[in-house]
């Protein structure tokens, strides 16, 4: 396992990476050292360099021979530790938090690749761990098929109006590929990004925005997996997600920041796709994040969101933003009565094991003109046990949990906000082996050939 060293701003020496004296020269040594080094080895980079052509960044593709990938780390050019005998924590650049500002990433003396020729890239193959390096292209920046990238407290940003930060090569829908960035700023300036083929993506820790309102920051998705959390979307106010997907796959963000304004949507064709956020806030003075009432659920069935208006009184409140309720919107003919629902997210609820059953009734209430049947909405419930490898009950069937309008028990004399109409119950009724936590969801199948409507669910639990 051998060390390399880059010097963007050298023009002298023997070019060969031995030491800093003779450094690989500018972006090319660059390219020449990544492509050239071997499974384990480290590259050591410092000071700015510019190429006005398609950068290569290629490493070793992944096979059978496998071992470690390939280590790049940037030098700050502000210190004075630049042997790469000892690495110190200001060698690589850093994302500070406050609880009253967004993320910052601070790039000051963090060594640049920069990208100059309109119509070219800075691509990415090969398994290559990324430290402390910013990336700028005017034009886009590409992680292409066999890219195995992790990167750390780096910075890709392209300047081009409409250019993209693309993961997955374009049109190809069999690009399998798995990235992580974790404290990195992710900026696509007035463009996108987009994310393409059956890959996974993580995210943690990280800034990613664009300033066009009319651009859309993720979109165009054959297939995979990509996973954002502690991130911070707010620099910018666009379109979170819109998916032109026909082949399925999902995004999930937990607890990240949103623009002030945004929209969640899977597309009109994305079959058997699912977007889904938790614990998300647009709140000011948050740096992430929110409570759990901060829920939002696009998928091939339906919308599932946070209520504030159409909420019951004494219903579910956080003590922090008020009363609110689970919204749960289908799409056009995308449930089945009885068969194929719209679901609320998972949700604990406390049980108490004793030789007494006990109910559980949740009440909600819909958009429409009447009530709603048992095939059209019911729920599920996972609850301790004894008995069975899983240790727990799993109740699904429908006469425990919501009979017909005719047989339930008058709820006209509850409140609810503006839209929220007809209101019922559904109840739970079991006897818990041990005291624990429940899970329950609750489905909404009622189908709709146009104007869906919206059932609101209310998550305090009336127990007895």
């Amino acid at each position: 396992m051998a060390w390399f060293h880059v010097d963007q701003a050298l023009g002298t020496g023997d070019d060969d990476g031995s030491t800093w004296a003779n450094a690989y020269n500018g972006v090319v040594g660059l390219e020449t050292a990544v492509s050239g080094a071997a499974d384990g080895d480290t590259i050591w980079v410092k000071n700015n360099g510019s190429k006005n052509a398609t950068v290569n960044l290629t490493g070793n593709v992944i096979a059978a021979s496998y071992v470690n990938p390939i280590l790049v780390r940037g030098v700050k050019s502000a210190t004075t530790n630049e042997s790469g005998s000892v690495v110190t924590a200001d060698l690589i650049p850093g994302l500070r938090t406050g609880e009253a500002t967004a993320l910052a990433y601070d790039d000051a003396g963090v060594p640049t690749v920069t990208q100059t020729q309109a119509g070219s890239t800075i691509a990415f193959t090969g398994a290559v761990d990324w430290y402390g390096i910013k990336f700028s292209s005017v034009n886009d920046i590409q992680f292409n098929l066999d890219s195995f990238i992790k990167a750390e407290e780096c910075l890709f940003t392209v300047t081009g109006t409409n250019d993209v930060i693309q993961f997955g090569a374009s049109g190809n829908a069999d690009a399998i590929r798995e990235n992580g960035f974790l404290n990195c700023k992710i900026d696509s300036t007035a463009g996108e990004i987009t994310l393409r083929g059956r890959g996974r993506h993580k995210f943690n820790s990280c800034i990613l925005a664009s300033t066009n309102t009319t651009a859309t920051l993720f979109t165009t998705f054959f297939g995979g997996d990509v996973q954002f959390d502690n991130c911070d979307f707010s620099g910018g106010d666009e379109t979170i997600v819109n998916v032109a997907n026909t082949e399925g796959g999902s995004i999930r963000f937990n607890n990240c920041k949103w623009p002030g304004s945004h929209v969640l949507a899977a597309g009109a064709t994305a079959s058997r796709f699912h977007v889904e956020a938790h614990a998300c806030s647009s709140v000011t003075g948050k740096t992430t994040g929110g409570s759990f009432q901060e829920v939002e659920i696009a998928s091939s069935e339906g919308d599932v969101t946070v209520e504030t208006t159409a909420v019951r009184t004494g219903g579910a409140d956080d003590d922090g933003d008020g009363v609110y309720s689970i919204a749960l919107t289908p799409n056009v003919n995308a449930t089945v009565e009885n068969t194929l629902a719209l679901w609320s997210p998972w949700f604990a609820i406390k049980v108490v094991g004793d030789t007494t059953s006990q109910t559980w009734k949740f009440h909600i209430a819909n958009s429409g003109a009447a009530d709603y049947f048992d095939d059209d909405v019911w729920g599920e419930m996972a609850l301790p046990a004894d008995d069975g490898v899983a240790q727990h009950d799993f109740l699904t069937t429908q006469a425990n949990l919501l009979a017909t309008p005719a047989a339930l028990t008058d709820e006209t004399g509850e409140t609810w906000g503006s839209g929220g109409n007809n209101h019922q119950s559904l109840s739970f009724t079991a006897s818990p082996d041990f005291t624990g936590y429940a899970l329950v969801r609750i489905g909404f199948a009622k189908r709709f050939s146009s104007s869906p409507e919206t059932l609101y669910l209310d998550l305090k639990a009336i127990v007895s």
